[in-house]
């Protein structure tokens, strides 16, 4: 009875965006021994994108249980990026039955965008609200599901809010049956991007913000020119060990040290929608560069060697950002955990190849 989808399995589907190939910028610093971190990023193919629906969807928690085909979600391509092993798949199965008990409620539609990563900030924004802004596009208008345990994810309710987003929380308890869920596809593979939902969705916070905020006679949102470092030192992990070094450099060039968990999501905007500059070390705070007006800069501290972590590099071309990097030596083996080193006068150097210091400092 309780099957599992099967993705060669037809569904009613709406247009999709078709296949593309993204060709990226070179970074604007590129030294030539530094090219084979680049390269496998520079020409990248992304597959097509489709909405696709579901009618009669059980809803418990983040398992879903599509009543018409008596089958359980989790091996569409759409749901999670890799199936769960056979005992979560059993435990999800028996809590979604226990639920049962506490009663069904009903909604007439919803839209599902979330995956096993969602409740990071990088893969929120670029791959759910990508995803969101896929079933926008195709006129698919209906609140957003979201996984009750999301609610302890701050940054997941402001940005609905901030976007005037509709959303539901799953019940706790409950299964919630939907009579038509919107299940959009995966934008692009983690770590690229459709650059034509990223630009829209770009845009999308643009309009937003000129609403809340106003704009100038021309109807474009005035860049304020503030030069944003954003510091890792209070994060848990992967920080910068010298960083104190690094102040007096920043300072001089005309930065401000910024604390990302000390603001709330719409001040995060505010932020970066007046910063013509961005940077610090490869972390979730670079996705802010999604809130500038386009034809800004990005300055990432990347680990030495590193020819994997290329989401920064990839995603300010896309949104026609100048990219400049900066490489450091990582504390340790894994680049998700690892502290980093930064050398003083490699951070001068790229500076100045970037910006005309101010003499007074």
């Amino acid at each position: 009875m309780f099957g599992i989808k099967d993705h060669n399995q037809e569904d009613t589907q709406s247009p999709s965006f078709a296949a593309s190939v993204a060709h990226r910028r070179l970074p604007v610093n590129l030294r030539e021994e530094d090219k084979p971190l680049f390269a496998v990023e520079l020409i990248k193919e992304i597959p097509a994108s489709a909405v696709r629906f579901e009618t009669n969807v059980d809803i418990f928690q983040n398992s879903l249980f599509a009543c018409r085909r008596l089958a359980y979600l989790w091996n569409y391509s759409y749901i999670n990026h890799r199936n769960l092993n056979q005992r979560a798949l059993l435990s999800n199965i028996a809590r979604h039955l226990l639920a049962y008990r506490n009663g069904i409620i009903k909604a007439d539609g919803a839209i599902w965008i979330t995956n096993e990563w969602s409740q990071g900030y990088f893969h929120w924004l670029t791959e759910s609200l990508t995803r969101l802004e896929l079933a926008i596009d195709q006129a698919h208008i209906h609140p957003v599901v979201i996984p009750s345990a999301y609610r302890q994810t701050r940054f997941i309710e402001e940005s609905l809010q901030y976007l005037g987003v509709n959303y539901v929380f799953a019940p706790e308890s409950e299964v919630l049956r939907v009579k038509k869920l919107v299940l959009p596809s995966h934008t692009a593979m983690t770590g690229n991007f459709n650059e034509r939902l990223l630009v829209s969705l770009a845009d999308r916070f643009a309009r937003r913000y000129e609403s809340l905020n106003g704009s100038d006679p021309g109807g474009n949102t005035k860049r304020a020119g503030r030069r944003v470092w954003i510091s890792r030192a209070a994060a848990p992990k992967r920080r910068i060990i010298n960083e104190n070094e690094l102040v007096p450099i920043l300072d001089r060039f005309g930065f401000e040290i910024c604390y990302l968990e000390h603001l709330d999501f719409a001040k995060q905007v505010d932020l970066c929608r007046a910063a013509e500059i961005i940077g610090g070390l490869h972390g979730a705070g670079l996705t802010n560069m999604l809130f500038m007006p386009g034809g800004g800069t990005v300055l990432e501290i990347r680990k030495t060697a590193d020819t994997h972590s290329n989401c920064y590099f990839s995603m300010a071309s896309a949104l026609n950002h100048r990219y400049y990097y900066a490489l450091a030596d990582a504390v340790g083996d894994d680049v998700h955990v690892s502290d980093f080193y930064v050398r003083p006068a490699r951070l001068q150097e790229v500076l100045s190849e970037m910006i005309v210091p101010d003499p007074g400092k």
